[in-house]
């Protein structure tokens, strides 16, 4: 099997995603903050998960090079559409060349937090998604007041790209799966204390 962490941070999903593969499966590993990076690198290192691929860089709506900003708190930060507010730069790439690059045929189970810009992640893997190329999809779901801040969009819009590519989505909250046929079905799961949740959503109809 096959899994994609996308927002990696600092590797906590990677090295469940590794021993769950086991040594024949393959993990692969995006995260934008060099020193995240650098501690997903030593981490696996020192599990002896010689599976686990790192890259430093971002997925969104196109390739080649992106402003970041950093939030230091939270050892994060996001894709900065002010330029005023870059603090380094990164290399970005849509979900469909990365997979091309790194000769990733099919992805069995993807993880995205992009900071609230999850739809420019998305958008950039249309053929990859449109194709059943992805099983299943595990995706921080931002509050729409927080990807409206950020990135000027509502993060209900990703439901409705999802929906159109034949993922069937649930919200996760505890141990209580929701499911989502319309954006308006998240209307009552988000409060103003509920900085995010997350989706799963599956290709198809399993």
């Amino acid at each position: 099997m096959t899994f994609l962490d996308v927002g990696a941070h600092i590797g906590a999903f990677t090295l469940v995603g590794a021993k769950m593969v086991g040594n024949e499966g393959k993990v692969f590993a995006i995260e934008p903050l060099p020193p995240c990076a650098e501690a997903i690198r030593r981490n696996a290192a020192m599990n002896g998960m010689d599976n686990v691929r790192v890259y430093e860089g971002a997925l969104c709506e196109r390739s080649g090079r992106i402003g970041f900003q950093s939030d230091n708190q939270r050892s994060g930060g996001w894709i900065a559409t002010d330029p005023s507010e870059v603090a380094f730069e990164t290399p970005c790439w849509t979900l469909d060349d990365f997979l091309h690059s790194a000769g990733i045929t099919r992805v069995d189970v993807m993880k995205l937090d992009a900071s609230g810009n999850e739809i420019a992640a998305l958008r950039g893997g249309a053929e990859t998604l449109r194709s059943g190329k992805l099983g299943a999809l595990v995706m921080k779901l931002y509050h729409p007041s927080v990807t409206q801040a950020r990135f000027g969009y509502d993060s209900r819009e990703s439901l409705s790209l999802l929906r159109e590519w034949g993922f069937q989505s649930k919200l996760i909250i505890g141990l209580e799966a929701f499911p989502i046929f319309h954006p308006e079905d998240l209307d009552g799961h988000y409060d103003h204390l509920t900085y995010a949740r997350t989706l799963v959503a599956t290709y198809g109809s399993h």
